[in-house]
C-alpha cells in the first residue's frame, strides 16, 4: 500500500474547503448552515490570502491513488492541528479501514 503526501495550490481552494468544513462539523458537530456558512467564507478568504502571500502551506495525503485526508499548516511560531482518529471511523468509513489496514499490514 502506497503512502503520497501532495502539495496543494490556489487551484486546490475548493476541495481544502470542503474538507476543512468537513473537520468543523466533525469538531463541532452539529454545526448549523446559519454557522457554517460564515465560516466557509473565512476560510476562503483566509486561503486567498495565503496561499498568494505563501503564508500557509497545506497538502493531501493518498493511501494507494485515493485522496484520505488533508492537513495544513500556517507559516507562524506555533501550529494548531486537527487529528483524524481512523480507529473511531473503519466500521463506517473505507479510507479509514484502508488506513488501518496498511499500518497493521506495516507491523
Amino acid at each position: 500500500m502506497g503512502i503520497e503526501i501532495i502539495k496543494a495550490g490556489p487551484g486546490d481552494l475548493e476541495e481544502l474547503i470542503r474538507w476543512r468544513m468537513e473537520v468543523l462539523r466533525d469538531v463541532f458537530a452539529p454545526l448549523p448552515e446559519k454557522d457554517a456558512e460564515p465560516l466557509r467564507k473565512r476560510n476562503i478568504g483566509y486561503y486567498k490570502e495565503t496561499f498568494i502571500s505563501g503564508g500557509h502551506i497545506a497538502c493531501f495525503a493518498f493511501l494507494d491513488g485515493v485522496k484520505v485526508g488533508c492537513g495544513g499548516m500556517p507559516e507562524h511560531r506555533f501550529v494548531a492541528g486537527v487529528q483524524w482518529h481512523p480507529e473511531f471511523s473503519y466500521k463506517k468509513d473505507e479510507n479509514s479501514a484502508r488506513l488501518i489496514k496498511a499500518f497493521a499490514d506495516s507491523l
